[in-house]
């Protein structure tokens, strides 16, 4: 059911650690999505309170610190079904 409501094409690359300790990212591949800016507080992967300027829902995959559309990855979550099956991620954009 919520393929219905992604209907944006993104731009997703993938986060690795460079030698230098810096980040490293693939290519962009294109996913389909849905993104909209809207102003939260959220936590990032050390529990500090942070804020994210936007929001979003996709299939894919996506980890802390790729990027979507040129935008960070701060937090991602979950999202189940009532039946307890993964539908879809929901992640925050720096």
């Amino acid at each position: 059911m919520i393929d219905e409501y992604l209907t944006d094409n993104l731009s997703w690359q993938t986060h690795a650690t460079g030698g230098a300790g810096r980040p490293v990212y693939d290519a962009p591949v294109i996913i389909k999505g849905r993104k909209h800016d809207r102003i939260r507080l959220v936590r990032d992967k050390t529990g500090a309170q942070v804020v994210s300027s936007a929001e979003g829902w996709t299939k894919s995959a996506i980890q802390i610190d790729d990027k979507i559309d040129g935008r960070i990855v701060l937090a991602r979550g979950d999202q189940k079904t009532l039946d307890g099956i993964l539908e879809c991620y929901m992640f925050y954009l720096a």
